[in-house]
């Protein structure tokens, strides 16, 4: 085994092994001195230390960091192994030891024999190439004579599926990762000795009564959905999982108006919609299931975020007087996700004028009210007569805005035309009065914006509430009270709707059938996160609920809701497409 001493960073490392077995550390010409030591000499400048060569990596590196979800590539080089050393807090060195490398591997190895063990699949301490092909068989899955990345991350995430059963028997919360200290803790609470053989199949046969999966269909490729029954105190609740990666090229989770910035459609309604476009548009996707999204106002217009295709349709304000905070909300860009409460902040300046945009494409409900429309809301605004109204050219409004126009025109009459390109203020009260002074006083107006930074990339998002998991912590009663969310929402059982996402980058759908005691009682808020956090979510949002709660899968009503005679409209939807993906 090759060791080393780690090289000071702040000096070129020499690879002098390139230079041949002779090329052994040696004065610079012309300095050094007899009595000078080795490593003065060096200190100074004046000598080079020999470089070791860097250890060979094995043929199955790749696979096995993806055991500890280190990785997702096919093949790693020397320095993916040195990033992995550092996230598994191993050696920061720069360059790769063999036993830097050695430590790596077997702490991979090690990492995924917990979960294993809680999906009822025997393993050792560390995790071989023959375990992960006997827990394949055991899930499942083919995955041929050899597991590549792709193949062992498969197996992880059936075997997290696995799990689920014994985390919601344990009221256990194994936070981002599922480890030997978890598996005792669940074993624990199920009476169940985590070291004795087969305690993880002894742990699945106690926790099949308290959550069971009835039933599993493809939805398309990559992307599956389960019935779930869950086991509470006074009765069931049937759970619709549905799972997917967010960095798999051939399915994207779209943000959808329902009807429109100012209507509503029900869920089928949605999907037949999204279905009917994706045909005229060359079939380059595929709606494959549509769930409910967030709340409204008024005839529909969406309380709060909505990000489509990366333009902002309504900002994240809700309107009820009611909420003392910011509602939660998520958002996608690529295989990146955010869960918070993003604040909208907008601003038209002007000479000696400044004031504060309220809210982005939505009627005007407040006091001293300043609307932005944009195009997307329709060819004109839709306000009130006598509404102050002033338009603004070159100017685009989304997440972030820094534009230079001027005022085009002023109209008190309402029902402004909105030009594209271009926006139209509409204010009451003192925003009217504001509006007023703004064209009056001629000269430049800068119109600006900004979400954050965080979510100024976001492609599809969507505001709903509240908020019940982030960066793994559980919200709490006061925090879904902020939000405007009462007792009566948190405490009792209803049917519910919630996103969530794992920290491997795969993301949840659930959908909780309720009021329908024969069938399903629903959840309590707690309960829905309880849930989640079985299943693996380390962030999560409710969507809205009740009768709105409605999972639609090609073209199929695939839950049961409750409540209405006939099908609850919704303002906004969430459609998952399967994308065409070119082959090279």
């Amino acid at each position: 085994m090759t060791t080393s001493t780690a090289l000071d960073t702040t000096r070129p490392a020499v690879n002098v092994a390139a230079l041949g077995k002779t090329a052994l550390a040696r004065p610079a010409k012309g300095v050094g001195t007899p009595n000078d030591s080795w490593e003065q000499a060096w200190a100074n400048g004046r000598l080079f230390r020999p470089v070791p060569p860097l250890p060979d990596l094995p043929d199955d590196a790749a696979a096995t960091l993806a055991l500890a979800h280190l990785t997702k590539k096919a093949v790693v080089d020397h320095d993916d192994i040195v990033e992995a050393a550092r996230r598994l807090g191993l050696d920061p060195a720069p360059r790769l030891t063999q036993a830097t490398l050695d430590a790596v591997l077997i702490t991979a190895r090690r990492r995924a024999a917990p979960l294993l063990r809680a999906a009822g699949i025997e393993v050792g301490d560390a995790v071989n190439a023959p375990d992960v092909k006997t827990a394949a068989t055991r899930l499942g899955l083919d995955i041929g004579n050899v597991a590549g990345t792709d193949d062992v991350l498969r197996v992880l995430k059936e075997a997290r599926a696995a799990a689920s059963p014994v985390l919601w028997a344990a009221h256990h919360d194994p936070g981002s990762n599922f480890d030997a200290g978890d598996l005792t803790v669940a074993g624990q609470r199920l009476g169940v000795d985590a070291s004795r053989p087969n305690a993880g199949q002894s742990m699945q046969a106690i926790a099949a009564s308290s959550l069971e999966r009835l039933s599993r269909t493809a939805v398309s490729p990559g992307v599956d959905r389960s019935l779930w029954r869950v086991a509470l105190p006074g009765g069931n609740a049937m759970a619709h999982v549905v799972r997917w990666s967010l960095d798999d090229p051939r399915v994207q989770l779209m943000t959808h108006a329902a009807g429109g910035l100012d209507g509503k459609a029900t869920v089928p309604q949605v999907h037949a919609a999204v279905t009917k476009h994706a045909s005229q548009d060359n079939d380059t996707y595929i709606p494959r299931l549509t769930v409910n999204g967030g709340f409204w106002m008024g005839r529909g217009d969406p309380d709060g975020l909505l990000i489509a295709g990366g333009t902002l349709l309504s900002d994240p304000t809700t309107r009820r007087s009611w909420v003392r905070g910011q509602r939660g909300a998520f958002g996608i860009e690529g295989d990146r996700f955010l869960v918070g409460r993003p604040n909208w902040l907008g601003q038209v300046v002007g000479d000696g004028v400044t004031l504060e945009i309220r809210g982005v494409n939505r009627h005007l409900d407040l006091d001293h009210d300043l609307v932005a429309f944009t195009p997307h809301w329709g060819a004109t605004t839709r306000t009130r007569p006598g509404t102050v109204e002033v338009i603004l050219h070159d100017v685009t409004l989304g997440q972030y805005a820094d534009a230079d126009t001027v005022v085009a025109e002023i109209r008190t009459s309402g029902n402004a035309p909105i030009p594209p390109g271009g926006i139209v203020l509409s204010g009451t009260s003192t925003s009217a009065r504001g509006l007023e002074q703004l064209a009056d006083a001629g000269g430049p107006v800068r119109v600006t914006a900004t979400t954050g930074d965080a979510w100024e990339g976001v492609a599809d998002g969507l505001g709903a509430g509240p908020l019940l998991i982030q960066r793994g912590l559980a919200t709490t009663v006061e925090d879904w009270r902020t939000e405007g969310f009462g007792d009566g929402h948190n405490l009792a059982r209803h049917p519910r709707s919630a996103i969530g996402f794992t920290p491997d980058g795969e993301a949840l759908i659930v959908v909780v059938d309720g009021r329908q005691p024969s069938w399903s009682v629903g959840m309590t808020t707690s309960e829905t996160i309880r849930l989640l956090k079985a299943f693996g979510a380390t962030d999560a949002l409710m969507l809205d609920g009740g009768g709105s709660s409605h999972l639609v899968q090609g073209g199929r009503t695939v839950n049961r809701p409750c409540c209405d005679a006939s099908d609850r409209p919704v303002s906004t939807a969430l459609v998952l497409v399967e994308r065409s993906v070119a082959t090279p």
